[in-house]
């Protein structure tokens, strides 16, 4: 895609940042400096922490403030979607929202968590077809693991566990009426017995919650006496850190696979790069990306 030269020095030198909320753990803010030296960019990347109060301001704003793109986490990527000019059909099936591209001062709402939760869990995808999944959570997260789940993957059954399931079921309504899958989305309550049930015949559980992030890395969302089961796959979005509490019962529990939270972010991020800039990130530094985290 051949683009003006004002295009590109308006992408070579923008603005580009992370938004939600008490997120001091992000690393996409070192991800991205990485990325800029490597391409010899002047371009910046923030982290822009903000309470809700000053969400909407602050999107009104980003088309005069010389931003070309954000990426969005908790607890915004279901929020910023009343306050953007378009959303993608993907991101609009999902209901959540986690990459903003300003496009001629118009903020225009993209989901790539699909694309880095099927890069990581591609390599294991013969363990997954037409079996049963866990997962862990409701929020924005947890939607774009159950579009690709359910449209990639083929699983014949998803327990979402939350501690609202009925509200859940409720705002999850567009992804289940549209997906036009066979697969079978089951909204239950967080609590051990049914966590216990669910988990026996799964051959994944995913972690879409926050627990056992930096600032919480001795919790795990698995309460005492649940177990995890030796032919399970777990996936733990949390990246940071590396080894979460999660992970490590995983790990000591046998299971198939015990795959954190960073390779999900390296090709979510290469993704919204491409949407932004209209390439990715170059080869040889998505590998070094994957190696070397800090």
């Amino acid at each position: 895609m051949r683009i003006s030269s004002a295009a590109a020095q308006r992408i070579h030198n923008g603005i580009y940042g992370i938004l939600g909320h008490e997120i001091s753990y992000s690393l996409s803010p070192w991800l991205f400096r990485q990325v800029f030296d490597h391409l010899q960019w002047s371009a910046v990347f923030a982290r822009c922490d903000l309470p809700t109060a000053q969400l909407r301001g602050f999107l009104r704003a980003c088309g005069d403030a010389g931003i070309v793109g954000l990426s969005v986490t908790k607890p915004y990527k279901v929020r910023v979607l009343e306050h953007l000019d378009r959303v993608t059909p993907p991101a609009q099936r999902i209901g959540a929202v986690n990459t903003i591209a300003v496009v001629r001062g118009r903020l225009v709402g993209h989901n790539t968590d699909v694309a880095g939760i099927v890069a990581t869990l591609w390599p294991h995808r013969r363990g997954l077809l037409g079996r049963n999944a866990v997962i862990l959570g409701a929020g924005g997260a947890a939607r774009a693991v159950a579009a690709a789940l359910e449209h990639t993957f083929r699983m014949a059954q998803i327990a979402v566990l939350s501690r609202s399931p009925r509200n859940a079921q409720r705002t999850w309504r567009n992804l289940v009426t549209t997906s036009g899958s066979k697969c079978h989305l089951d909204f239950v309550p967080w609590h051990s017995n049914e966590m216990r049930a669910r988990l026996q015949d799964a051959a994944l559980l995913v972690n879409a919650t926050p627990l056992g992030t930096w600032g919480s890395r001795s919790q795990s969302p698995l309460p005492r006496g649940v177990t995890i089961p030796s032919d399970a796959i777990v996936f733990d979005l949390v990246y940071r850190p590396r080894l979460t509490r999660l992970l490590s019962q995983a790990q000591k529990s046998g299971c198939r696979a015990a795959l954190g939270g960073w390779p999900m972010l390296i090709a979510q991020a290469d993704a919204a790069f491409n949407i932004w800039t209209g390439q990715p990130f170059p080869a040889a530094l998505h590998r070094r990306l994957l190696r070397d985290a800090p």
